[in-house]
């Protein structure tokens, strides 16, 4: 029964024949002997079986393929999880990089703010100087004039020294 070799044929045959007479139970026949009331109770339990068998095996059957299917997903979901991984790993280089990169720039970034922010106090300072360019010019000349007359103002200073030293202290007040 359980290798399900048993032949359909015959089952259908004490299924129409026999589990349909009326005195075919276990209780008439135990009036008639015993042991016809064991075989009787045996060949109704095992159509019974029988029954319950071929509404269970394509349930075995499908369960096995389901089992297949699941074993094979599996491996698949085993390979799939793995590369999975890897790209995570992968992106998190990645990421880690970027970020890097991401810092690296906002420090030229910031860099770049400084200096030119430094090059326009230079600049503001070139021009705030620029306009005493001038002023420096003209006193330059007028110093290079100055130069010219030096000569004879000190010449005048010594004359007027020489000329008021022998005088005294009340004369020359």
């Amino acid at each position: 029964m359980d290798a399900n070799q048993v032949n359909a044929a015959n089952v259908a045959i004490v299924k129409k024949d026999y589990l349909t007479m009326p005195d075919f139970n276990a209780e008439k026949m135990a009036s008639k002997s015993n042991a016809a009331k064991g075989i009787c109770s045996w060949v109704i339990n095992i159509i019974q079986y029988w029954d319950v068998i071929q509404d269970v095996e394509p349930k075995r059957k499908a369960l096995k393929e389901s089992v297949e299917l699941l074993e094979a997903a599996t491996i698949k979901l085993d390979a799939v999880e793995k590369v999975v991984a890897e790209l995570t790993a992968s992106l998190n280089k990645l990421v880690a990089e970027y970020d890097k990169a991401m810092g690296e720039k906002d420090a030229a970034l910031a860099e770049a703010a400084r200096c030119a922010t430094r090059l326009d106090l230079a600049q503001r300072l070139v021009r705030a100087l620029g306009s005493e360019n001038e002023r420096w010019g003209n006193s330059i000349i007028e110093i290079g004039n100055s130069l010219n007359l030096l000569v004879g103002d000190v010449l005048m200073a010594s004359a007027f020294i020489s000329y008021t030293g022998p005088f005294s202290k009340k004369f020359r007040e």
